[in-house]
């Protein structure tokens, strides 16, 4: 769905507003990591300019003993 939210050429019901701006910062993250690789990579390749992903997911972050709401 990522794409999807951010594709600025679809209609606005399908579209994300706050994936407009290409120059805000995106974190993208998933519970393992690839896709958030994916995610990352694809938004890059859409024009965002400010964009990382946490690697080895949700599941490093709680690894690395980092709070998860």
């Amino acid at each position: 769905m990522l794409p999807i939210r951010a594709d600025l050429e679809l209609p606005e019901h399908l579209r994300n507003p706050e994936l407009a701006d290409r120059s805000r910062p995106v974190l993208v993250t998933c519970g393992a990591g690839g896709q958030a690789t994916l995610g990352a990579y694809l938004l890059k390749q859409m024009g965002f300019t400010d964009v990382a992903f946490i690697e080895g997911g949700t599941s490093a972050w709680k690894e690395a003993g980092f709070e998860v709401e």
